[in-house]
């Protein structure tokens, strides 16, 4: 990123902040970021990955119980899998 995308990015966070919750989404962020948000398309509810990532209440919980299901990942493209991974990773452990 340059400087100046940093410094909008910066101001998108502070602006999604400010909305509503009900309306804080990543679809809403990806809108104020212009046209630096396109980047972030495939995972708004316009993009494929919208129905994991772009949602006003993130339901995902690290209880002892919980399971998911990861068949079809692998053919995912670009860094899908990694995101998952990266987001899942840290309730692994048990603690």
């Amino acid at each position: 990123l340059t400087p100046e995308d940093e410094k909008a990015l910066y101001a998108a966070v502070e602006r999604v902040y400010q909305l509503p919750l009900e309306i804080r989404t990543l679809t809403n962020f990806a809108s104020i970021l212009g046209p630096l948000g396109e980047r972030l398309h495939r995972w708004t509810q316009a993009g494929q990955f919208g129905h994991l990532f772009d949602n006003v209440e993130d339901t995902l919980t690290f209880s002892r119980f919980q399971t998911f299901n990861f068949d079809g990942w692998g053919r995912c493209p670009g860094r899908a899998g990694a995101v998952v991974v990266l987001r899942v990773a840290p309730g692994v452990g048990g603690d």
